[in-house]
């Protein structure tokens, strides 16, 4: 009797069901991803000017007049990384970038754009920086730029936007895809491994499972030992042999087997 005849009769309706449940799920996860709307940012701030505490009370820093410490340089690139774009109507409010207590924004540039006809309109008042709604296509992108005194972070981002239940941190993201990458390097190398060390093992066990209950059957093992019989039984760890000259049933572990070989005996 082979492996085929085997099988149940309804094993295979069981398996089309469950692939065309797969199907099914994978269809509506790209549908969901071609209507996804999202919005990222980048956070990036630098020290510009800072007074060590061996000059504190003997030098200072003015500004217009005004005395500032802790000069940091903020950058802020909003992106429109989803598959749909984000209008200026899905805004509830303009969107808001917190720069921390005490903060005071000294300048404020013009804001830059990938895009020739986007033009930002930001505003600042109250240690925040306020952009106003406006219209961003997938792949569009706007990078804020603010000299800011009194910095001590940290740099927040707000926005409620329609359909759009979280803005996503750039870096966030990349840190995630890193770690993944990493793992997914260990995990790769050590199944490589471990495929390489059962490969003869998992062909021995297919071939047991397609000749079963035959006489004259060998067994190899990796020891170099030969078992002759009739396979009785084999699994994903083990390998049960009646043996031909004694009758005796002796069980190895898959690992130990290398190869199966039927009428060799």
């Amino acid at each position: 009797m082979s492996l085929i005849e085997n099988i149940p009769a309804w094993l295979p309706g069981v398996v089309v069901s469950i692939g065309a449940i797969a199907v099914a799920i994978v269809l509506h996860r790209k549908q969901r991803s071609a209507s996804k709307k999202s919005l990222a940012y980048e956070v990036t701030e630098r020290s510009l000017v800072s007074i060590g505490a061996e000059a504190q009370g003997r030098v200072a820093i003015t500004y217009e007049g005004q005395r500032v410490e802790r000069v940091h340089l903020v950058e802020v690139r909003l992106s429109n990384d989803g598959k749909v774009p984000i209008n200026a109507g899905d805004f509830e409010q303009p969107l808001t970038i917190g720069l921390g207590e005490r903060a005071e924004v000294m300048t404020l540039e013009s804001p830059e754009s990938n895009q020739q006809g986007l033009k930002p309109a930001i505003s600042a008042a109250d240690s925040r920086l306020h952009l106003e709604p406006l219209l961003l296509n997938p792949g569009d992108s706007v990078l804020l730029k603010a000299l800011v005194g009194g910095f001590r972070g940290p740099v927040s981002v707000e926005a409620r936007i329609v359909g759009v239940s979280r803005l996503t941190d750039s870096r966030e993201v990349l840190e995630r895809r890193q770690r993944w990458l990493r793992r997914a390097s260990t995990t790769g190398t050590t199944a490589a491994l471990s495929l390489v060390a059962s490969v003869g093992a998992g062909t021995a066990a297919f071939e047991a499972l397609s000749y079963p209950e035959r006489d004259a059957t060998s067994v190899s093992l990796r020891s170099g030992d030969v078992l002759c019989g009739k396979v009785l039984g084999a699994s994903d760890r083990q390998v049960t042999v009646q043996l031909k000259d004694t009758g005796r049933l002796q069980t190895v572990p898959l690992s130990e087997v290398s190869t199966i070989r039927d009428r060799d005996c």
